[in-house]
């Protein structure tokens, strides 16, 4: 009976590990795949919450409407404020609640500050290009 106590230092059949050795290692294994799945639970409601979320913020931050939803190079209606006709727009980007628009233009790049909350425009910049500085 000596030969099969729990303490001893005789690694098993087969092993290089003791009994403990694998006990202890069967609750190592345990323990991660709980926090594996304790993991994936974490991810599936941070997706579930950031996307209720989404909608919300969706419908309280409206896109502008400068121009007509398409790529880059569409064209603004005549009417909107501070571009000359035949603006087109060549780049865009978001910044929480402002939306930078770049217009190319005769006499060469005009950049709208647009705040998306309230859909007017902060600030408009005239960047003139070749001889005309």
């Amino acid at each position: 009976m000596a030969d099969k106590d729990d303490t001893s230092n005789a690694p098993l059949a087969g092993t290089a590990m003791t009994a403990r050795q694998v006990r202890i290692l069967k609750r190592v294994v345990i323990a991660m795949g709980v926090l594996l799945v304790a993991g994936f639970a974490v991810v599936l409601v941070a997706i579930v919450y950031q996307a209720s979320r989404l909608g919300k913020a969706g419908r309280q931050n409206s896109p502008v409407e400068i121009g007509a939803a398409g790529p880059a190079g569409a064209r603004p209606p005549a009417s909107a404020p501070g571009l000359p006709e035949g603006a087109r727009l060549v780049s865009s980007a978001l910044d929480g609640n402002h939306a930078l628009l770049v217009f190319e233009t005769t006499d060469g790049f005009v950049l709208l500050d647009v705040d998306l909350a309230t859909r007017r425009t902060r600030a408009t910049t005239l960047l003139r290009t070749g001889a005309d500085r």
